[in-house]
């Protein structure tokens, strides 16, 4: 076998601590205690910053969940809103004599079905239709007679036809005032 050299034998018991450092300061070597320490402040510093991104984005969900909810509603009301318009945009009538409707100033209504329905009740607030009183006919869908003031109020809430229910706005309707909200 052969005999090491003293040179190779000191440099094989020195300090295995000695790096290569290729210009890099040497770096003494670290505590042991101290490195324990270093890491539980990191995990705990890791684990708070982990709780506080849980709730943070608990609280972006539920910022998210209340915008949807109120776009919903936003969204609810301008077709009601639509809606109570198209009802609007046609004339009132104004129940005469045997149940015969004519328009709102008095001439004679050239509508189809002058005349208000069978029963001759308001299907919102259930009163009967009574000469004088003004109305409005359900002209895009069963074609019913409402009082005006209560088929008015009744599409501040709903976006149907009280009778038959039947969407006031057509779905092309309802697209064009999407449109804007989704972009």
């Amino acid at each position: 076998m052969m005999r090491k050299s003293g040179s190779l034998r000191r440099m094989l018991a020195s300090d295995h601590s000695q790096d290569v450092s290729y210009g890099a300061p040497r770096r003494a070597p670290m505590d042991v205690t101290f490195a324990i320490t270093d890491s539980a402040q990191r995990a705990k510093l890791s684990r708070s910053r982990a709780v506080a991104s849980r709730k943070q984005n608990v609280a972006l969900s539920y910022l998210n969940y209340e915008l949807d909810k109120e776009l919903e509603q936003l969204r609810r009301d301008l077709v009601c809103k639509r809606g109570v318009l198209k009802i609007q945009s046609t004339p009132p009538l104004r129940v005469a004599e045997r149940g015969s409707l004519v328009n709102a100033d008095g001439t004679d209504s050239t509508e189809s079905g002058n005349k208000t329905s069978q029963n001759s009740r308001c299907t919102v607030c259930q009163e009967e239709l009574l000469q004088g009183q003004l109305v409005r006919r359900m002209f895009m869908c069963c074609g019913e007679v409402q009082h005006a003031a209560c088929i008015q109020d009744l599409l501040q809430r709903e976006t149907s036809c009280p009778s038959c229910n039947k969407l006031i706005l057509t779905q092309r309707e309802i697209k064009e005032l999407d449109e804007p909200l989704r972009a």
